[in-house]
Order: C-alpha cells, then structure tokens, then sequence
C-alpha cells in the first residue's frame, strides 16, 4: 500500500499506463451499474476513469477483502462526477480491474 503522495503518484502513473495498454477489466457488477448512469460500454467507463486519473482527480488507497488487506489494496475515487460517483480500481496480474463504478449510497443526490 502506498505510503505517501509519491507513491500514490507512482500507482497513478501505472494505472494510465495499464488503461492506455489495454491493459484493462470491468467486474461484471460494475458493467451493470455504469448502464443505469448511462455508461454503456466498459470502454466508456474506462474513459472516464482515465480522463479522471490524468486530471489528477483525488485518488486514495483503501485495504481490500475481510480482513482488510487480505484481498490486497484498492484505490478510490469519491465523488467523481460531482453527484456521489464512486469508483474502485485495483492493480492484479498486470492488469488495472475496474471493481466498482455506482453512485454511492451515502451521496445526497442518489
């Protein structure tokens, strides 16, 4: 898990270059949330997501799985269209996973 901002740059940086590479998944329950936003294909919401990332969006880091960490680590944006989107990636086998991508259920707007 990234200890400071350098790092957390550092994932930045990795995670453009996975989404530019093709190097890229869409969990199947983030395909189907992104439909009800009007996201229809999982190239748009990579699109997104990287539009998100090279705008030096706030990104952090969260533990993943039950215990924390066991699933490894997760990187998080909050409200990333300004009405409570919330966007889950994680970094596995040299591929960038798209785990989340739904309006959260704490966002007044949802």
């Amino acid at each position: 898990m990234p200890r400071n901002e350098g790092e957390l740059q550092g994932v930045r940086t990795q995670l453009i270059a996975l989404f530019e590479s093709d190097d890229w998944r869409v969990a199947e329950s983030a395909v189907r949330d992104a439909r009800q936003l009007g996201f229809f294909t999982q190239w748009s919401v990579c699109e997104f997501i990287l539009e998100k990332l090279n705008s030096t969006f706030p990104m952090h880091c969260i533990q993943l799985g039950e215990p924390p960490g066991s699933s490894g680590t997760g990187y998080v944006m909050s409200n990333a269209d300004a009405v409570g989107l919330y966007i889950k990636l994680k970094i596995e086998d040299d591929e960038v996973w798209v785990l989340s991508f739904h309006r959260s259920k704490h966002s007044k707007t949802s």
